[in-house]
């Protein structure tokens, strides 16, 4: 079925959105529940999802960290470009921890008392434009890549940052695999991962991915992919 591999991602959203909305479960008759296929066509280019969750009222606002890094890195025309995978960070991966961007990335500062020191970042205008341009090439992926066509081993994928350019991800590859694999009829636990391979950074979940936009899939993460 073709968007079979996309059900359980997309059920789980509208789950999640239900719960958010009630205070309360009814009593129910059946623990049974039939999943919902919703259609992950977005109809917008990567761009207009972006903003669509970048702005606007206190729910809307997922991405707002993301679109402020890349409207600084002016890369805005990167995302209605075609034939390509987006990675979207959620401010949780820009700001929120260890594993976010601010945190990895540390800028250079004085304390109370004069001494030199790094701190995690607060805002992208504390970082070059150089160095958030080539970071969010860094999560545009050159082909289309989601459930579909991805399998349960790591495929090492081009993205758009320049060789050499991040000391993190000095060949600008990233590793994706779909966990246990389209393949799969078990599709509570069919998974994409990024750079889920011996000796990375860190593994990456996605989720919530497989929303496919006019100019190539989106998928979603919570933390920085390095």
């Amino acid at each position: 079925m073709k968007h079979r591999k996309y059900k359980m991602i997309l059920w789980l959203l509208v789950v999640l959105t239900a719960t958010a909305g009630s205070g309360c479960y009814k009593a129910q008759k059946s623990w049974e529940h039939q999943p919902v296929i919703l259609d992950p066509n977005m109809h917008m280019n990567a761009w207009e999802l972006l903003k669509s969750r970048g702005v606007g009222g206190y729910k809307d606002t997922l991405f707002a960290l993301m679109m402020r890094g890349v409207q600084y890195a002016g890369l805005e025309e990167e995302y209605k470009k075609d034939d390509r995978t987006y990675i979207f960070l959620q401010n949780a991966a820009i700001r929120g921890g260890v594993d976010a961007y601010f945190t990895q990335y540390q800028v250079d500062d004085v304390d109370q008392l004069g001494i030199p020191i790094t701190r995690p970042g607060t805002a992208w205008e504390e970082y070059p434009v150089e160095q958030v341009k080539n970071y969010f090439l860094g999560m545009i992926i050159a082909g289309k890549y989601t459930y579909e066509n991805v399998g349960s081993n790591n495929i090492f994928v081009k993205t758009l940052l320049p060789e050499g350019a991040d000391p993190n991800n000095p060949t600008s590859e990233m590793g994706i695999r779909n966990y246990p694999g389209p393949q799969s009829t078990d599709l509570r636990n069919t998974k994409l991962w990024l750079n889920a391979y011996l000796n990375a950074p860190r593994p990456i979940e996605v989720v919530a991915g497989g929303f496919i936009c006019t100019n190539g899939p989106v998928h979603t993460v919570q933390k920085a992919p390095w």
